[in-house]
């Protein structure tokens, strides 16, 4: 056990620093990094679940029925399906990258893709409102299509002209913040597989394509059931 507090000790001090040159630097913090080295791997897909981590936690503070099922397996399964959401984004991009004839192993993809996992609190924040707004009567309805478009258009017709303004600045802020990632991804991976632009610009968008493809096909149904276990009032 003293092990497992030591390492998660040093990964606190590691994963602030790592995040905030993440942040301020963007792809050029991770020039420096040998992503062929184990222990950076190992680092990289932790600080990744790290990421993931912090995502849920202020999602909890957002949503009441995660609150309510705080701790819980349904939590731990929102939280591991985030992370795998993500992650596979690395491995998809991957295998564009290389059709196109990139050159890095799928071990240095995947270090670079999960220290991009450092936008995923932001994105969470900037997130928040449409959250509240949207999200929450997702998981109140499970997968109940029709309550859930019925509840979104009752909230979305409900805010005053402010509230609109924010709900719109969130979808701004929170779509800048995904194509400033995407940004950078492209540029670590066109660095780390040696690709020109020529080549590397229909690669990645034939790896977003299939990112947003496995996640409509395999990652959105695993949602709905556990937006569906959510909506489960919990046994008192």
């Amino acid at each position: 056990m003293k092990p497992v507090l030591d390492l998660l000790v040093k990964d606190a001090k590691n994963v602030a620093l790592t995040w905030f040159s993440v942040i301020t630097q963007g792809h050029r913090a991770l020039a420096a990094m040998n992503a062929e080295d184990r222990t950076v791997q190992l680092y990289a897909l932790r600080f990744a679940f790290y990421m993931a981590l912090i995502a849920f936690l202020l999602n909890v503070q957002l949503v009441t029925t995660l609150r309510e099922n705080f701790l819980g397996s349904i939590s731990l399964a929102y939280t591991v399906l985030s992370y795998i959401e993500f992650m596979s984004g690395a491995v998809i991009l991957h295998a564009a990258v290389r059709l196109f004839g990139g050159q890095a192993r799928l071990q240095a993809s995947l270090v670079v893709f999960a220290f991009l996992a450092a936008y995923l609190p932001l994105l969470t924040i900037a997130f928040g409102p449409l959250q509240q707004s949207f999200f929450a009567p997702t998981i109140q309805s499970g997968n109940d299509l029709a309550a859930m478009l019925r509840q979104i258009e009752e909230r979305y017709a409900g805010p005053s002209p402010w509230g609109s303004l924010v709900l719109i600045l969130s979808a701004v802020a929170a779509s800048a913040i995904i194509i400033y990632m995407y940004f950078q991804a492209f540029s670590a991976f066109r660095s780390i597989h040696r690709l020109g632009r020529l080549r590397a610009l229909p690669a990645f968008a034939l790896g977003v394509t299939g990112h947003v493809l496995f996640v409509a096909v395999f990652v959105a149904p695993l949602e709905a059931t556990i937006y569906q276990a959510l909506a489960t009032p919990a046994k008192g």
